[in-house]
């Protein structure tokens, strides 16, 4: 049965018991937080990275892989669908005038000079 949204990475939805275990944790970073004089918005100090370490550990089980790889999937269409509309536009043209014009201008200066520290 699927659960709630995982609070760092909502593509992915927890099962009871795992949403359980972030949670508690999220709650413990922040009563810290609060304790050290930290009151901001946001995730607590040290939250998000700890998730990455635990989206890793859920990984090794198969219906979390599977979940993850189809948000991959889903990433890889829309990063190919930007593409194709970047492509289509004028900044693509403007970036490569800049390369181009920065590739010229490169040729005019000894390599020397662009490693100097200033």
């Amino acid at each position: 049965m699927i659960g709630r949204q995982h609070p760092v990475f909502g593509f992915i939805y927890l099962d009871a018991l795992d949403y359980n275990k972030v949670y508690s944790r999220l709650l413990t970073m922040r009563d810290n937080d609060l304790k050290n004089g930290i009151n901001e918005s946001g995730f607590p100090t040290g939250f998000e990275s700890w998730c990455k370490d635990h989206l890793k550990e859920l990984c090794a089980q198969s219906k979390y892989q599977k979940r993850v790889k189809d948000h991959i999937e889903q990433l890889n269409l829309t990063i190919e669908n930007r593409e194709k509309e970047l492509s289509r536009t004028y900044l693509v043209e403007e970036l490569n005038k800049m390369k181009d014009k920065k590739s010229f201008l490169e040729t005019l200066i000894p390599t020397t000079w662009f490693q100097r520290k200033f």
